[in-house]
């Protein structure tokens, strides 16, 4: 008898966990809303935690870009001359996304957007410095592996998702 108990508990719990993924409420991962949105961990913490995005936004560590341009003595200057992109400068120390969760790192972006899920977009999809990660990749000594997802309108599309969904840090 006891045996059937822990059956029949497990099986009205596993009933309600699903129920719960399918029904119109909210939640803060964005799973059983009415519109199914999708947040930042899997729409774009792939990007943001790829190797081309760390290695810019984590001069709080020591890692292997650090490395290269301190042998190379160019710890400060005109970064252009090997990024290739005008403009070109390193982030913030305060915009690391080193030793950070997709959910600091989300926070941290919308906050450098002024709160402004929009703003994240544009700062995103038009900036030469991201168009530069994602894309192009050219340096000096050669062209670095692209960032995910590879195309400013695949960005575009996976941004449009997050913010249609409400912008979920998860």
């Amino acid at each position: 008898m006891k045996m059937n108990k822990n059956k029949l508990l497990l099986t009205i719990t596993a009933i309600l966990i699903t129920l719960s993924s399918c029904g119109g409420g909210s939640s803060s991962s964005g799973v059983g809303t009415g519109t199914n949105p999708v947040g930042f961990s899997r729409l774009l913490a792939d990007t943001f935690n790829h190797p081309r995005c760390q290695n810019c936004h984590a001069f709080e560590t020591n890692n292997l870009t650090q490395q290269i341009h301190r042998d190379q003595g160019r710890l400060e200057g005109d970064c252009s001359t090997c990024h290739f992109t005008p403009g070109w400068e390193a982030p913030f120390q305060s915009f690391t996304f080193s030793d950070k969760t997709n959910v600091e790192i989300c926070e941290s972006i919308i906050n450098k957007s002024g709160d402004d899920l929009q703003n994240v977009k544009k700062l995103m999809v038009e900036s030469s410095l991201a168009r530069w990660a994602i894309v192009d990749g050219g340096t000096l000594s050669g062209t670095l592996e692209r960032a995910p997802p590879g195309s400013m309108a695949a960005l575009a599309d996976l941004i449009d998702t997050w913010i249609a969904g409400g912008g979920i840090c998860d």
